[in-house]
């Protein structure tokens, strides 16, 4: 399979005011509404590089990216401490250490090279059999805007490996639901957007989707998404003054409402669907439960989570104590008892494990 070169990716623009404007907003938010421990470095780390580059060929940069996204070559942990930074970087100028270094990064750099074209090709078989599955599939344009790496062309499309990953998440969905009754969807910590446009890509009925997300990764997904020409963006600063945040009239185009955790108790509309992707596992019990009363309130059909069944290891990132696929799943089981798996695509292309995943609904009223 042949791969599409990157210059001719789409550029995503840089807007200061609008990041400015989230981490001030940010600052003086109670814990309930910000990054818990486990997410706190990853925000430092990727603020910085945002100031230090813009959103210049973001999509492989694993500075801006890692934890949320996939992109870019992996990067070795570099330590927190000023002085060790100093040390590291003596140490790969030094004359037989720097060769070792030259040789590490030239076996990186070959492996990464080979999993991007191993990737691309199963995502090939994948896109093949989800067309098959939904005649009316179509990717949308843009999908490799900032610059990715692991773009390829299929049907005339170009496409991305890492959309593609996520797209069979969406797509098992889509294989218990009808489009037809989705209108509207929300989710907790979508990343980058990708799961966004493969809703789009699999519905055409969908109107409005509600992202909520961490900042600074809700900038970064505002920025992207709002270089996809088939969707209309709502960003933070529009609706930062509102105390209900109501969808938009129709535009023609989807709706995406971009906003960081505590605004979405404004949000002042009834959603069909739910969805939450291995982000929750990553904050603490009191901030899934606050989240779950509020999504309860809100979503009428259900709510599709996947997670770890034990969550991340003990004491990882000073989590206070694991979030489990269990407690998740209590946090809902009062309003949508009805608890199915729903996977195909995800477990069969290697995505991830059956396991994981819960599709909860409410019972049908007698």
């Amino acid at each position: 399979m042949q791969q599409i070169k990157n210059d001719k990716a789409e550029s995503v623009e840089h807007n200061a005011a609008l990041l400015d404007t989230l981490l001030k907003d940010a600052m003086v938010q109670t814990p309930i509404w910000s990054p818990a421990n486990y997410w706190k470095p990853y925000c430092d780390r990727i603020t910085d590089e945002i100031r230090r580059t813009g959103m210049k060929n973001f999509r492989t940069n694993q500075k801006i990216l890692k934890g949320y996204a996939t992109g870019g070559r992996l990067l070795p942990a570099m330590p927190r401490a000023t002085w060790k930074k100093k040390i590291w970087t003596g140490l790969e100028s030094a004359p037989v250490f720097s060769m070792i270094v030259d040789g590490y990064k030239k076996v990186n750099s070959a492996y990464h090279k080979q999993k991007v074209t191993l990737e691309c090709n199963l995502s090939r078989l994948a896109l093949d059999e989800i067309k098959e599955k939904f005649p009316s599939f179509k990717p949308p344009m843009g999908l490799c805007n900032g610059g990715a790496e692991d773009k390829f062309e299929w049907n005339g499309h170009e496409v991305s490996s890492d959309w593609v990953f996520i797209l069979t998440r969406i797509a098992d969905f889509y294989t218990k639901v009808d489009p037809k009754s989705v209108q509207s969807v929300l989710e907790i910590g979508p990343g980058l957007g990708l799961s966004t446009l493969a809703h789009i890509a699999l519905n055409p009925y969908i109107k409005n989707i509600v992202n909520v997300d961490i900042v600074p990764v809700v900038y970064v997904s505002t920025q992207y998404l709002r270089s996809i020409p088939d969707i209309n963006v709502i960003d933070y600063i529009r609706v930062k003054q509102s105390d209900k945040i109501k969808f938009p009239a129709s535009s023609g185009k989807p709706n995406v409402i971009q906003i960081p955790p505590w605004k979405l108790p404004d949000l002042d509309e009834k959603i069909d669907y739910f969805f939450n992707a291995y982000s929750f596992m990553e904050m603490e019990n009191d901030i899934c439960k606050n989240y779950a009363e509020i999504i309860k309130k809100h979503v009428t059909g259900g709510v599709y989570l996947h997670s770890h069944l034990k969550g991340h290891e003990v004491g990882a990132g000073n989590q206070k104590e694991p979030v489990t696929h269990k407690y998740i799943e209590s946090l809902f089981s009062d309003a949508y008892a009805k608890a199915e798996p729903a996977t195909y695509f995800w477990t069969k292309y290697g995505m991830g494990a059956p396991e994981e995943i819960c599709f909860m609904t409410r019972e049908p009223a007698d």
